[in-house]
């Protein structure tokens, strides 16, 4: 039921991000609006991830609490930080162990290399 929550909150939050997109388009077009464009945008983590092509993080959002990040290997490594901290999550991590991998490398190892 949670995850069901989470889904329909995701799908709001991408819907408010295209609507105000395309509302400032609009008036831009009526040459109502400068074009100038927000130099931030938020976008879920479960989005599709071609959204982050191109794209260079500047925070991860936990709620309302900001973490400033100036990589992608350092929101990997805050989100991954912030899971380890809930003892559930840090199980579900240990459960992946050697498991989650990418298309070079094993995301989350059993042996430590940091």
């Amino acid at each position: 039921m949670n995850e069901i929550m989470e889904i329909k909150k995701a799908m709001d939050t991408i819907k408010s991000t295209i609507n105000a997109t395309f509302d400032r388009l609009i008036l831009t077009l009526d040459e109502k609006e400068t074009t100038d464009l927000p130099s931030e945008y938020v976008y879920p983590l479960n989005a599709d991830t071609n959204i982050f092509i191109g794209k260079k993080p500047t925070a991860v959002l936990f709620g309302e609490e900001r973490v400033d990040v100036k990589s992608w290997r350092e929101v990997y490594t805050v989100i991954m930080r912030r899971c380890y901290q809930d003892e559930k999550c840090r199980e579900m991590l240990m459960w992946l162990r050697g498991k989650a991998a990418g298309k070079v490398r094993v995301f989350i190892a059993i042996t430590r290399t940091v």
